[in-house]
């Protein structure tokens, strides 16, 4: 059955007036950018965590341990899942041994320059490139349907938006957290991802190093986002659920893409050296 979460009632009274309201990625789409900064600026100072940043989403059971290219391809799979159910989609995995994932628009000579004895697998995403399981790490992926209005917002308010609710999934686990500001983030991504913190980014309160980060591809079946967090702990068990009820207030269980799907995607394109070579 569906999680359930009565969202809290922030008014003084029984007068309407007096009740936040919180946004729902169905609003228009001035009318979500709008009240999605007042949620940012307003109340998340007070009340954070008050309510997911989708009013469903699906959730995808854990990932068992895949190989890279099988990983990229359940992400990408994502999107028809969340396209046919008419909602939102997200799963979380870990990697099974260390490798590198690199944007869409990267160069393949480049990456093996600086990470020569890694496994190498291209994302469908942009951005930089992501070492994986050299450290504490949840990787995450969302789709979002062309029907929401949030899959049609500008590239760097959907960012913003993601890295709020991951900086208060992390807040709920007890890791601190800021975001970059204009002033003290890049407006480029670098060669490697967490190397160069962007406007957007997620750092780690203590060290001001970068914890999290993602990447983006909207095709017509709507927005994928492709996620990471890297601690220098011990990634706490509950970060995964914090993070599933932070952008869903109510969780709606869906299973894996089946293998056969997943395979003949990867006999498609991730495991294709046609595809990791691709000139950008």
């Amino acid at each position: 059955a569906p999680r359930r979460r009565k969202p809290p009632n922030y008014g003084t009274g029984t007068n309407r007036s007096n009740v936040v309201q919180i946004p729902t990625a169905r609003d228009g789409p001035f009318t979500f950018q709008a009240r999605l900064v007042f949620l940012t600026r307003h109340l998340w100072s007070r009340h954070p965590m008050v309510m997911g940043l989708f009013q469903t989403m699906n959730l995808m059971p854990s990932s068992t341990l895949m190989a890279e290219p099988e990983q990229m391809a359940q992400d990408e799979l994502l999107l028809g899942i969340a396209a046919d159910a008419g909602r939102p989609t997200f799963r979380s995995y870990s990697w099974d041994g260390v490798a590198v994932s690199f944007g869409y628009f990267q160069s393949l000579a480049t990456i093996k320059k600086s990470f020569s004895n890694h496994a190498l697998v291209r994302r469908w995403t942009g951005g930089g490139a992501v070492l994986h399981g050299d450290c504490y790490e949840l990787t995450y992926a969302l789709a979002v349907p062309a029907s929401w209005a949030f899959s049609k917002l500008p590239a760097s308010e959907t960012y913003r938006a993601i890295h709020q609710y991951v900086a208060h999934a992390l807040q709920a686990v007890g890791v601190s957290g800021r975001m970059t500001l204009e002033a003290d983030g890049s407006t480029a991504p670098g060669l490697a991802c967490f190397q160069n913190p962007v406007m957007g980014d997620i750092l780690l309160g203590e060290t001001d190093a970068k914890v999290a980060g993602a990447s983006q591809r909207r095709t017509r079946e709507g927005l994928l986002i492709q996620g990471s967090i890297r601690l220098p702990q011990d990634i706490p068990i509950e970060l995964e659920m914090a993070l599933a009820e932070a952008l869903g207030s109510e969780l709606i269980p869906v299973p894996s893409s089946s293998s056969r799907e997943i395979a003949d995607l990867v006999d498609s394109k991730y495991g294709r050296s046609d595809w990791l070579a691709r000139k950008p």
